[in-house]
């Protein structure tokens, strides 16, 4: 989650609120809070002081896009990927069960040559722990943005690659 850790009291029904600075700017935009887990059947937990909110770059990101077209959209690779991967960098999923592919064949990472299988290590030299981590790379860029990613190839191979980010509706 692309997010700004806060302690400011924020409970179930009085997040979207304002995150200022110390200067009254705003920041963010508070949207979700840490809880202590529930026993099982029992109600969550309030507020245990830590908090979450959307940056403030991103809010403007969707803003601007709501007021433009009524909608919006995250920027995407065209790719499913393999959440399951236990080793450094996001993996490109397999086709799934019902046929879909694992690399949209119209999408980006087609483009740039990407198959299932190959593992994203970096994102405009920026290290890629995870799919999740990817994911939120991804995600703080701007529909038609271009990247430069650092591929490790199903046969041990490593070579760099250029995508333009295509936005989710695509």
């Amino acid at each position: 989650m692309n997010a700004i850790q806060t302690d400011a009291a924020i409970n179930p029904g009085n997040s979207g609120g304002p995150l200022l600075d110390l200067s009254g700017r705003v920041v963010g935009v508070n949207s979700a809070i840490a809880q202590l887990p529930s026993a099982l059947g029992s109600a969550a937990s309030g507020s245990i002081g830590l908090g979450f909110a959307i940056p403030a770059e991103q809010v403007q990101i969707t803003a601007e896009q709501l007021i433009e077209t009524g909608t919006s959209e995250h920027p995407v690779i065209g790719v499913f990927l393999d959440l399951e991967y236990a080793g450094d960098g996001a993996r490109v999923g397999d086709d799934l069960q019902d046929g879909t592919p694992g690399v949209d064949p119209d999408g980006a990472a087609a483009a740039a040559g990407l198959v299932s299988g190959d593992i994203i290590t970096s994102i405009d030299g920026r290290d890629i722990e995870d799919g999740s981590q990817l994911i939120v790379i991804l995600r703080s860029y701007r529909v038609g943005d271009i990247i430069e990613a650092e591929v490790l190839d199903t046969d041990g191979g490593t070579r760099t690659v250029t995508m333009t980010l295509q936005g989710s509706s695509e």
